[in-house]
């Protein structure tokens, strides 16, 4: 299962090499505090709405049952 860090840089590459400095600027936030945030593994849900409207997603959370794969 991937964290919440490594999907947050997948989707930067898959969005055309989004440095985190600049997923920084757009959430209005500093590089360090950032760089904490994505250490720390841990993000609110609005800092989560925040990061998709950076990379022009929509933000989706589903929980999905362990035993069938599928969404609850």
């Amino acid at each position: 299962m991937t964290n919440l860090t490594e999907y947050i840089k997948i989707c930067a590459v898959k969005k055309g090499c989004i440095s985190m400095r600049k997923l920084a600027e757009r959430i209005g936030m500093t590089p360090p505090g950032l760089c904490n945030k994505l250490k720390a593994n841990r993000f609110s849900s609005v800092e989560l709405e925040e990061i998709a409207e950076a990379f022009g997603a929509s933000l989706e959370i589903r929980f999905i049952d362990r035993q069938t794969g599928e969404p609850i």
